[in-house]
């Protein structure tokens, strides 16, 4: 009777000093004869079909057998243990282990695998590969670093963890083999703060997940643009004066601004600065204004800011290219205050008289005044 069974070899960290003189071992721990008799797992792996439990052979003949439903994963080592004993079942019989390694159903062939071509920017990227087998089909899609190592095959097809939307990612992309083609991911809305890994997989149409995946190709959006000076407002925000802002950037490119109210601040943020979807109105909004890498000042004449209300101003910046790869400044909060106020306070320049009263103050801008008399 011959008995047979499947079982993983270990990575390089987990060998151990056992002797396989007899073919049992598999470098994780000895095969047993009674492993294979009693289909073990672990170390087995597989199902029920993945076993051949006392199959009865003749001598002299050549027998094959199947071994199916194993969940062997391409690249990695297992061994077939075949055991082969007398019409007793004894354990006085033979062991014999045979070292196989799945192989690709499809991988890649270029060097290094992926070339850049445009990007990594705040949109996505653009990038270069070629595949080994015709035909084939590919995923590709970005992830925040850390989520990297726990990306496997089967997450890969679902895409698991990826960022941005439908055209940041390929799924089952029809591909040919030997000639290189180019991949873009857009609409990424990647930033320049968090590491990001590209995973790459490809495989043959049969789908069975014994392709070659990458998922160590780190990468981070470089910034295009910062600020040597950050945004300031200067003189009196208001009504009749809208408002001015100052500020100084590293590289020349472009400023998008926006005013909201002060309770509308913490809705504002990197990605969504550029839309300016909380202006308080279209006159406190600036959009892709050319900026050079000097001292700017910019005023925004018509927004209209009401007094005694509070606001904040937003202020992001990009390279000549934009791509969503700037920086956006620290919120800067302002209080509108009155329109006109006093340098020096009214006062009666002499007694009042029966039809008259004078009084003399100094404005701080020029306006209108009021003045009543009254019991």
């Amino acid at each position: 009777y011959v008995y047979g069974a499947v079982a993983p070899k270990a990575d390089l960290h987990q060998l151990t000093s056992e002797d396989n003189s007899n073919g049992n071992y598999n470098e994780m721990r000895s095969i047993y004869i009674d492993d294979i008799k009693s289909f073990t797992r672990p170390p087995l792996i597989g199902g029920m079909a993945c076993w051949k439990n006392a199959t009865y052979i003749d001598k002299d003949t050549i027998t094959t057998w199947t071994f199916a439903e194993c969940g062997l994963l391409a690249g990695h080592k297992y061994k077939i243990f075949i055991f082969a004993t007398d019409m007793s079942y004894s354990q006085n019989g033979r062991m014999v282990g045979i070292p196989i390694t799945p192989p690709y159903s499809n991988s890649f062939i270029q060097d290094p695998t992926p070339i850049v071509l445009d990007g990594p920017h705040g949109d996505g990227l653009e990038l270069q590969l070629t595949t080994e087998k015709d035909p084939g089909q590919l995923w590709a899609f970005i992830v925040p670093r850390a989520l990297a190592p726990n990306i496997t095959v089967i997450r890969t097809k679902a895409a698991y963890g990826a960022v941005g939307g439908a055209l940041c990612q390929r799924r089952a992309f029809p591909v040919a083999s030997g000639a290189p083609f180019a991949v873009v991911l857009s609409e990424c809305l990647l930033d320049t703060e968090t590491p990001y890994t590209l995973i790459l997989y490809t495989e043959d149409d049969q789908r069975n997940n014994d392709g070659v995946l990458i998922n160590d190709f780190n990468f981070e959006v470089p910034l295009t643009n910062d600020f040597l000076d950050e945004p300031l407002v200067i003189g009196d925000p208001g009504l009749d004066e809208g408002l001015t802002i100052r500020f100084e950037t590293l590289e020349e490119g472009f400023v998008w601004i926006v005013v909201v109210l002060g309770d509308d601040a913490e809705l504002v943020h990197y990605r969504n600065a550029r839309n300016a979807p909380y202006a308080v109105d279209e006159e406190c909004v600036l959009r892709r204004h050319p900026i050079s890498a000097e001292v700017e000042i910019i005023e925004l004449p018509n927004c209209p800011l009401r007094y005694l209300v509070n606001y904040t101003v937003f202020v992001y910046i990009e390279g000549v290219i934009g791509n969503f790869d700037g920086t956006l400044a620290p919120p800067v909060p302002i209080t509108i205050g009155t329109s006109n106020t006093f340098i020096k306070e009214p006062v009666l320049m002499r007694d009042a008289i029966p039809d008259s009263v004078q009084v003399a103050f100094t404005p701080k801008k020029k306006g209108r005044a009021w003045i009543l008399l009254r019991n």
